[in-house]
């Protein structure tokens, strides 16, 4: 462990470290642990959960940047909007490495920025810069994906042995030779039979939409059904926001706005 957190004030536009006593994270194992210790710390009573002083957690483990298998995973620790408690969701990649290297456990960020900016952890040190020129701009460079093939290859992440990232190949048609990582199988029950939808291009291109807005394919593709069904209802009509949502194969699960 690196005895220490990088607290950014998104407010003030300011950074510090908070140190961890030894005895804390014996105590707290793991960044779930020390999350769930962590947040009670710095969690104001009855704080609204979408307000400021809400604190997103990251934080890496006590294996993450060796070779133990499966250490590459880092946890975010919030107070959860949906039920007003705890919330905890994992992740894997290189963002808890890039952490560590930079010598932190985990970033504690809170606070509200009145512009857009973007946090810089390099061997500059640590800076919040200006992010005006990407505001607005898909997270990804890839437009559209083809039909849903052959799997290439597989990928996993560092210090990982399960390689569960299926790499998928268009080997046909008018995306032939796309690529791209997946879909997988929330993405295809979410977009797919939820929606009663049996195109695969089709939910790959929702895919590739929600990964380009940032969005979460398991939560848009239950609130694409429920809008759905409010039509299907009469409870929405055209002219209000999302003019229409369309059903059935071949269909994109997508709204006219």
């Amino acid at each position: 462990m690196c005895g220490k957190l990088l607290d950014i004030d998104l407010t003030s536009g300011k950074t510090r470290e908070i140190g961890i006593a030894d005895e804390t994270t014996r105590k707290y194992l793991g960044g779930r642990g020390l999350g769930a210790r962590l947040l009670f710390d710095l969690l104001p009573a009855k704080t609204d959960p979408l307000s400021a002083d809400n604190p997103l957690i990251f934080l890496t483990g006590p294996f993450t940047g060796s070779m133990a298998p499966g250490s590459s995973k880092f946890v975010v620790v919030t107070k959860s909007p949906l039920t007003n408690g705890w919330c905890d969701s994992y992740s894997s990649g290189r963002i808890s490495l890039e952490i560590k290297k930079a010598g932190y456990d985990g970033l504690v960020i809170r606070g509200r920025s009145n512009h857009p900016c973007y946090l810089r952890l390099g061997d500059r040190g640590v800076e919040i810069r200006e992010a005006g020129r990407l505001w607005g701009k898909a997270l990804g460079k890839i437009d559209s994906v083809g039909v849903y093939k052959s799997v290439k290859s597989h990928r996993a992440c560092q210090s990982c042995f399960v390689h569960c990232s299926l790499v998928t190949e268009a080997a046909e048609g008018k995306y032939k030779g796309a690529t791209m990582e997946g879909p997988e199988y929330e993405t295809l029950g979410m977009f797919g039979s939820n929606l009663l939808i049996d195109s695969l291009p089709t939910i790959i291109q929702a895919n590739v939409l929600c990964d380009k807005l940032g969005l979460d394919t398991i939560s848009a593709g239950n609130v694409i059904g429920f809008a759905m069904e409010c039509f299907e209802k009469g409870l929405l009509t055209p002219g209000r926001p999302g003019q229409r949502a369309v059903r059935g194969r071949g269909k994109s699960p997508a709204y006219d706005r």
